[in-house]
């Protein structure tokens, strides 16, 4: 037992040591409210958080955003990154989701009495036929897309009833195929869960990527 304290105190001063040279520190929500980096913040001659950045802030509940800001209590700003318009945060107990903590920190401050969320609207990821529908029906249109995206090469996706024009984004209906959508019961060592499959998407899919691999080899 003395040992193992002396090597938990000396493991304790190295962490501390090694925060005392860094300028920026990276770590999860929670990770951040775990014993060794909090007791290296509050060490003598820790370094001063000037800025907070909370990545994915959409998503996270409440509290796991706020593990990270009570380090912090010293910032000049503090930067909440995220969408909740994409995914929230996943709360399973209706208990907790009727009391509020489906909805993150970010989106309760968002829809407050003067707030003024920044909109990155201009995207330079998908191709225009795939932002127009999120940016038209969740943004109002307000996400455009970087003219440098539409300049690039034509992928090898084409539409399969004009396979000499290639097509960004394809709709293909299953809804008519025979079976349709079917449930399994798939039991782990731990728990038994139902799960949805479709096999003629898996066939179109499987279908679609041997295509694909064999024209882009």
């Amino acid at each position: 037992d003395e040992l193992r304290a002396e090597y938990y105190e000396a493991l304790s001063e190295a962490r501390a040591a090694e925060l005392r040279q860094a300028d920026l520190v990276f770590a999860t929500c929670i990770s951040s409210r775990r014993g060794g980096l909090t007791a290296a913040l509050q060490a003598e001659g820790a370094p001063w958080l000037r800025q907070a950045i909370i990545d994915e802030a959409g998503q996270a509940p409440e509290p796991e955003t706020l593990c990270p800001l009570t380090l912090a209590r010293d910032v000049r700003s503090v930067v909440l990154v995220g969408d909740p318009k994409q995914l929230r945060p996943i709360i399973k107990s209706p208990a907790a989701q009727r009391l509020g903590l489906n909805v993150s920190l970010l989106e309760r401050i968002g829809h407050a009495p003067g707030a003024r969320p920044h909109l990155l609207s201009l995207q330079y990821r998908m191709h225009p036929d795939l932002n127009a529908f999120p940016s038209t029906y969740f943004y109002g249109g307000a996400v455009r897309t970087d003219p440098g995206t539409a300049a690039r090469a034509p992928g090898v996706l084409a539409h399969p009833g004009r396979p000499t024009v290639p097509a960004a984004l394809l709709f293909w209906s299953s809804a008519a195929s025979a079976g349709g959508e079917q449930l399994s019961q798939v039991r782990t060592a731990e728990s038994s869960a139902k799960s949805r499959f479709h096999p003629a998407e898996a066939a179109r899919a499987a279908e679609l990527a041997t295509a694909l691999a064999a024209r882009v080899g």
